[in-house]
């Protein structure tokens, strides 16, 4: 077996949801952040530990 010869596992590998590109793909708005919040900023996240 060679490196070649791997591939994912089928079901495995999902497309990536594109968040905040309008209100008709059901991602819009807020894009799944929420309304308020560390988390809803720009740059805004919550480090580890």
């Amino acid at each position: 077996m060679r490196l070649h010869d791997l591939h994912p596992a089928p079901g495995t590998n999902k497309e990536q949801k594109r968040r905040g590109r309008g209100t008709a793909t059901g991602q819009g708005k807020t894009g799944g952040r929420g309304q308020n919040g560390q988390g809803s900023r720009s740059g805004g996240h919550v480090r580890p530990g």
